[in-house]
C-alpha cells in the first residue's frame, strides 16, 4: 500500500486466523479499498469470503476459470454445475458460529434463572428469557430475538440482538 501499486496480490492472507481477528482485518481491507480505490487481487477457497470482500469473483477449478462475475451473479445464476455446488454445499449456521465468530456476552445466568424460578407465571418467565441450545440454527435464534432482547445460553453465554445483527454484519 506504501508503495502505492495499481494492482495488489493477497493469497489467502487471513487463512489461519481466528474468527474474530479475521473479520476485523477483512473490515480493514474493505476500508482501506474505498480509501485507496486501488484493486486487489484476493485468493480465497473460503465463499463466504469471497462473496464479503469481492466485487468480482472468478472460479476456478484446475487451473481453468469456470465463472467470472459480481457476487449476486455467481450465487444466483451459476454458469454450471461446478460453480452451484460451491454454494449448495454451504454447512448450517448454528448458534455456535455466533458465539465461536467472538459476538457474545458473558453473563451471569445464574440471576435470570434465579429471576425466572421466582415467577409464577409462565407468560413473564418466557418473557425474561430463553434457554436454548448452541446446536439450534440461527433462523431458531434470530426468531427468538423478535421478541425478545437476548438469549441466555448454557455456559454462562447471553447473545443480544445487536451482537446478533453484528454477526449476521460480517458475513
Amino acid at each position: 500500500l506504501a508503495a502505492e501499486q495499481d494492482i495488489i496480490l493477497m493469497d489467502e492472507p487471513f487463512s489461519a486466523l481466528d474468527p474474530l481477528s479475521r473479520k476485523q482485518l477483512q473490515d480493514l481491507v474493505l476500508d482501506l479499498h474505498h480509501q485507496t480505490n486501488t484493486t486487489i487481487l484476493f485468493v480465497t477457497h473460503d465463499m463466504n469470503e469471497a462473496i464479503r470482500l469481492g466485487n468480482r469473483i472468478g472460479v476456478m477449478y484446475h487451473g481453468k476459470l469456470q465463472q467470472v462475475g459480481k457476487p449476486s451473479e455467481i450465487t444466483t445464476k451459476p454458469a454450471n454445475d461446478l460453480v452451484a455446488s460451491f454454494f449448495i454445499e454451504q454447512p448450517k449456521t448454528t448458534i455456535k458460529n455466533v458465539i465461536d465468530a467472538g459476538f457474545y456476552h458473558s453473563t451471569n445466568s445464574k440471576n435470570k434463572v434465579d429471576l425466572a424460578k421466582e415467577l409464577v407465571d409462565q407468560t413473564q418467565l418466557r418473557q425474561v428469557m430463553s434457554l436454548v441450545s448452541k446446536d439450534e440454527s440461527i433462523n431458531r435464534l434470530a426468531e427468538l430475538l423478535t421478541t425478545k432482547e437476548s438469549v441466555v445460553l448454557t455456559g454462562n453465554v447471553e447473545i443480544t440482538r445487536e451482537d446478533f445483527l453484528k454477526f449476521l454484519a460480517s458475513m
